[in-house]
């Protein structure tokens, strides 16, 4: 059950790896405190139950947030890095999350992350793989960039494309 300021939605869980489980629901975009209830169920014995705060607000202290949202022709696309601050040389995982005018994620599509910046990067495909990173969620390996302010261009397709931006501390 995950629970905000406008309201809640029920999530049922599926097993994506043995002991790992993950519910998939619609994005939101949405300042505010977040209560995240999770409950285990085994047949047999006593439900266990959580509950998990999660405030999530803009970033505190003049900082900037690498997860944006943006759009590409008739699609709305979650940009964020792994790690969320990105160092100079030190290798990232851009992912882009994919969803449709109904809510769903989108598959099957071919992404490609075009980079302008301080230096050359040469553009990068995406990696799909739904039982790993779980339908409609697109992986960009970097190796590392410079520091500095870098623009990607991600393309779907010949859908359309969006710009995300990027600051690479030193």
């Amino acid at each position: 059950m995950v629970e905000h300021d406008m309201g809640q939605q029920e999530l049922v869980a599926a097993e994506r790896a043995p002991g790992e489980y993950v519910a998939n629901g619609s994005p939101t975009a949405m300042y505010g405190t977040w209560h995240i209830q999770t409950i285990v169920r085994l047949t047999g014995r006593e439900d266990i139950s959580t509950v998990f705060t999660v405030p999530v607000g803009a970033p505190s202290g003049g900082g900037s947030t690498t997860s944006q949202v943006v759009t590409v022709g008739p699609y709305t696309m979650i940009v964020f890095t792994d790690p969320a601050t990105v160092q100079s040389g030190a290798p990232l995982t851009m992912f882009a999350v994919l969803i449709g005018q109904d809510g769903n994620p989108v598959t099957g599509k071919q992404l490609r992350a075009s980079f302008s910046g301080p230096s050359t990067q040469a553009p990068i495909d995406a990696t799909e793989d739904a039982a790993t990173l779980g339908p409609g969620r697109y992986k960009f390996a970097i190796a590392g960039l410079d520091a500095g302010t870098w623009k990607a261009a991600i393309a779907v397709g010949n859908e359309g494309t969006a710009a995300y931006s990027l600051v690479v501390s030193r």
